[in-house]
């Protein structure tokens, strides 16, 4: 009996060994829609400036409004901590379009090989 059912097992799969070739065939859609990997990356650095720019623009409205209120009232504290905080936002989107560039670069670079 354990021998037909095993010679039944193996026919089995052989008859359905090719179906999965004639499957494996087909062609599917690309999820994601970039056909290269540099596309990819410049699709990344992309959304990640639009996301990033704002959000340094409101910063810097943001402590423009702590410098002022903080100069008003006397509060050099508060000055000073305005102008940390300016200088780490300067800082940090620099190091973003920095790093943007030199991806854009290494892109290009990579795409003329």
């Amino acid at each position: 009996m354990w021998k037909n059912l095993s010679l039944f097992a193996v026919q089995f799969f052989v008859m359905l060994s090719p179906v999965s070739v004639a499957y494996a065939e087909e062609e599917y859609p690309n999820p994601i829609g970039f056909t290269d990997i540099p596309s990819f990356i410049l699709y990344l650095i992309n959304a990640l400036i639009v996301i990033v720019i704002p959000i340094a623009i409101l910063l810097v409205v943001y402590i423009g409004f702590k410098f002022v209120a903080s100069s008003a009232r006397g509060n050099m504290k508060g000055v000073e901590e305005a102008r940390k905080t300016l200088l780490w936002t300067l800082i940090g989107t620099a190091v973003i379009v920095g790093a943007a560039a030199l991806a854009y670069g290494f892109v290009n670079f990579v795409k003329t090989l």
